[in-house]
């Protein structure tokens, strides 16, 4: 039995690569079946972060701050309203390169940046309770799918 399972990799030369297929082989199945459970919990942590409140708050004090959703003389809106898609991408991503500029608030420390302004003010001007880790406490599977 074992001769008929080795007899298809006679032809490549190296012996090493013939070991390496024989133990992808073996584990192939456990690995597959691994990375589905990873994947499934990205999946549905996305889920709930999608329709997370804090998240929703987060993305339209961004919308709000930055404007990014209004043109040159429309209508301002307000806060906790139905606007345009967010593009989220690569924004949120880029929130601690950001600084404040403007009369949005001054710099309270050295590198203060935009991620500092959005905390204050939420907290002290939208009155939105923020733990010390806000998003570990609204989606409980972030740390766990973020490994």
């Amino acid at each position: 039995d074992i001769e008929q399972r080795l007899a298809p990799l006679a032809p490549i030369p190296r012996a090493l690569v013939r070991l390496q297929l024989i133990l992808l082989a073996h584990t192939l199945d456990s690995d597959v079946q691994a990375a589905r459970i990873k994947l499934q919990t990205l999946v549905e942590t996305a889920n709930v972060v999608k329709n997370c409140a804090l998240m929703k708050d987060v993305v339209k004090l961004i919308q709000e701050t930055l404007k990014w959703n209004e043109a040159p003389g429309s209508q301002r809106s307000t806060w906790r309203t139905t606007s345009p898609v967010f593009p989220v991408g690569k924004q949120l991503e880029r929130l601690s390169a950001l600084k404040p500029t403007g009369n949005l608030l001054p710099k309270r420390f050295p590198r203060y940046n935009y991620v500092h302004l959005l905390a204050e003010v939420m907290l002290f001007k939208l009155d939105v309770p923020l733990a010390e880790d806000p998003f570990a406490d609204a989606v409980p599977s972030l740390k766990t799918a973020s490994q």
